[in-house]
C-alpha cells in the first residue's frame, strides 16, 4: 500500500473516531478515488462500507458491499457476510438466501470447509422457516460432509449439525427420516461423551418403537450400557484463586457438582411388565424434565435391560444386577489445599 493512501486511510479513521463522521467519509472517498484501479481498491471500499454499517447507514453500506460482491477480492467474503446482517435486519429473507447460497458456493472453492458448514447450517435455518424443507436436508447433508473430511465426527460442530437435520425432518413431519436421524444421533452423541444427551434421544427411540420389536429390544440394551458410563462432572471452579509460593491453591471459595438421581427398577422378571411400562413411558419423562429444569440429571435403570434368557438359564441374573447397580458416586464437596 501506497504511503499516502495509507495516510489518507489513518486520518479517515481518526475523524470517524473523533466524532467528525462527515469529514472522514470524504477521506475515506478520496482514498477510494485514488486507489480506483489498484489492488487497494477494494480494501480501501471495505473500509468505507463498514463504518457506514457500523453507524446505521445500512442501505448505503450495502450498494457498497454489494459492490465489493462482484470484484472477487479478499474482501468478497467478509462483504457478504455484512450483506445477510443488513437483510437480516431488515428481514429480507430472500435477499439472505441468495446471499448465503453464493457465500457458501465461495468459501467451499476456496476450500475453506469449515467457515462453509457454518454458512451452510445457519441457511438451512432459513430454509426451515420457508418451510423449503428439502433444501435444508441437503444444506445439512452437504454440512456434515464438509465437517467429516475435515475434523471428522468428534465435535461440537458436527453435532450441532446432526441436531438440526433432526429439527428439518421434525418439522417437515417425516416420521421415517426423523427416527433414521435421530438413530445417527444418538450414536454422535455418545461418540462425543453426552450421555445424558444420548439417553434422551433413546428414550424418545423407546417411545417410538413397538414393544417387542427388535428395535425396541435394541434400544432397551443401548439404554442399558449408556447407563453404565461413568458421569463426566465438571472441573473444580475455582474463584479468586491464587499461587502461593510452593504454586498450590489457595483453598477454593466455589466448587460446582451436577447431582444425578438414579432410579433403580427391580422385581420378578417374570411379573409387573405393566406397572414397568408405566412408569418408563409415564413417570420417568417427566422426573427427567424436571431434574433438568432444576440443574440435575436423572437416570433410570431397569435391571431387566440386558439380561437374556441364555444369562437367566446360566444363573447369573444376579451377578448382571449387582454389577448395574454398583456404579460410581457423585465425588464428595471438598475444599482444594
Amino acid at each position: 500500500m501506497e504511503r499516502k493512501l495509507e495516510k489518507l486511510l489513518s486520518e479517515a479513521k481518526s475523524c470517524v473516531e473523533k466524532g467528525n463522521f462527515d469529514k472522514g467519509l470524504v477521506i475515506y472517498e478520496k482514498a477510494i478515488n485514488k486507489a480506483r484501479g489498484g489492488s487497494d481498491y477494494a480494501y480501501c471500499l471495505f473500509l468505507l462500507a463498514s463504518t457506514l454499517h457500523d453507524h446505521g447507514e445500512s442501505e448505503r453500506a450495502a450498494y457498497l458491499f454489494e459492490e465489493l460482491k462482484e470484484l472477487y477480492s479478499h474482501e468478497r467474503p467478509l462483504a457478504m457476510k455484512k450483506l445477510d446482517s443488513i437483510y437480516k435486519q431488515i428481514g429480507d429473507i430472500n435477499r439472505r438466501v441468495a446471499i448465503l447460497e453464493e457465500l457458501s458456493e465461495s468459501q467451499e472453492l476456496r476450500h475453506d470447509h469449515i467457515e462453509c458448514s457454518r454458512t451452510l447450517i445457519e441457511l438451512s435455518q432459513i430454509y426451515i422457516e420457508m418451510k423449503r424443507f428439502e433444501n435444508a436436508e441437503s444444506a445439512c447433508l452437504k454440512a456434515l460432509q464438509l465437517i467429516e473430511e475435515v475434523i471428522g465426527k468428534k465435535n461440537d460442530q458436527y453435532v450441532t449439525c446432526l441436531e438440526k437435520l433432526v429439527e428439518v425432518h421434525r418439522k417437515s413431519g417425516n416420521k421415517e427420516k426423523e427416527t433414521e436421524s435421530l438413530e445417527k444421533l444418538h450414536g454422535i452423541y455418545a461418540l462425543n461423551e453426552r450421555y445424558e444427551s444420548c439417553d434422551r434421544v433413546l428414550c424418545e427411540l423407546q417411545e417410538r418403537y413397538e414393544e417387542g420389536t427388535e428395535e425396541h429390544k435394541m434400544t432397551l440394551a443401548r439404554r442399558a450400557i449408556i447407563a453404565r458410563q461413568p458421569e463426566k462432572y465438571p472441573e473444580v471452579i475455582q474463584e479468586r484463586g491464587e499461587f502461593h509460593k510452593d504454586k498450590a491453591f489457595k483453598k477454593s471459595e466455589h466448587i460446582l457438582i451436577r447431582k444425578v438421581f438414579r432410579v433403580f427398577v427391580s422385581s420378578t422378571f417374570l411379573d409387573m411388565k405393566r406397572e414397568r411400562n408405566v412408569l418408563q413411558k409415564k413417570v420417568f419423562p417427566r422426573l427427567r424434565e424436571y431434574c433438568e429444569r432444576h440443574g440435575a440429571s436423572f437416570q433410570d435403570i431397569d435391571l431387566r435391560w440386558g439380561v437374556s434368557d441364555e444369562v437367566q438359564k446360566d444363573q447369573r441374573t444376579l451377578q448382571i444386577c449387582l454389577r448395574d447397580r454398583t456404579l460410581p458416586e457423585p465425588p464428595h464437596r471438598s475444599p482444594i489445599s
